[in-house]
């Protein structure tokens, strides 16, 4: 018995000698470059994950990038866009151009206009000498009178400091300008001689009282924003209830305050 040969031990596995595999290896040759492949795309696989690039018309994927104006909206299903807002268009700009209060010294039918400025409407008191009477609205539609003999109608409309809006006040028409944001318009009929709108700080301004043809002045003064505009009126001789409806002033009563009805 050759003593050289050893049978493997089966308890002892660990030294049991590997045995190579006899099959054929697949693989190229060795030394051998393989050859080229046609069949291979270049082109990159299309992306549905991140990207930081302006999105494409085809592009699925995130994109941080901004919304450019104009697209997605009601109704396109893009979400992350906003409505495009724009700012009111104030009343004032719209107003055809008209003289300042200092570029005239007198109102008549042949210059009947004039515009205060932001300062001008809203500092001080505004007062007109020479009215016969007055009316007035503000912005809840409250409507009063008065003459220069304190005889009143209608309702007057007081303000945070306990003072009227527009009111006679030692024979002179005054409104209140430090409460012009409730100002909405008013009316100062003109007697035989001419009206006269004093400002603080600034010159006078006279409206003549009648015309060649023997119609009378009305100074009319509405706000527009928060600037004052004062134009002159010439009517046909009437009293003042005339007028006040000419002008479409209709007296409130204090049921009509309460109530809310006219």
């Amino acid at each position: 018995m050759d003593h050289h040969a050893r049978r493997p031990r089966p308890d002892i596995t660990y030294l049991s000698r590997r045995i190579r595999p006899t099959s054929t290896p697949t693989g190229p040759e060795p030394g051998r470059i393989p050859a080229a492949r046609t069949d291979v795309s270049l082109s990159p696989a299309p992306s549905s994950g991140l990207s930081l690039e302006r999105p494409t018309a085809s592009s699925v994927g995130l994109s941080l990038e901004r919304p450019r104006a104009g697209t997605g909206g009601p109704g396109t299903g893009d979400r992350g866009s906003r409505p495009t807002l724009l700012a009111p268009v104030r009343d004032s700009a719209r107003l055809f151009s008209a003289p300042g209060f200092t570029d005239t010294r007198q109102l008549s039918e042949d210059a009947p206009i004039v515009r205060l400025n932001a300062r001008q409407s809203g500092i001080g008191t505004l007062l007109v000498h020479g009215a016969r009477s007055t009316a007035w609205e503000d912005i809840d539609q409250v409507t009063g009178a008065e003459n220069v003999h304190g005889e009143t109608a209608g309702v007057a409309s007081p303000t945070a400091g306990n003072r009227k809006l527009v009111a006679f006040h030692d024979g002179s028409a005054a409104v209140t300008l430090r409460h012009v944001q409730r100002f909405r318009r008013a009316i100062f009929i003109a007697q035989d001689e001419p009206l006269v709108v004093s400002l603080f700080g600034e010159a006078a301004l006279a409206v003549s009282p009648k015309t060649p043809d023997g119609k009378s002045a009305v100074l009319y003064i509405s706000r527009i924003d928060s600037l004052l505009e004062l134009r002159a009126d010439y009517v046909e001789a009437a009293d003042d209830q005339a007028i006040w409806a000419g002008f479409g002033f209709t007296m409130t009563t204090p049921t009509h305050v309460h109530t809310g009805r006219r």
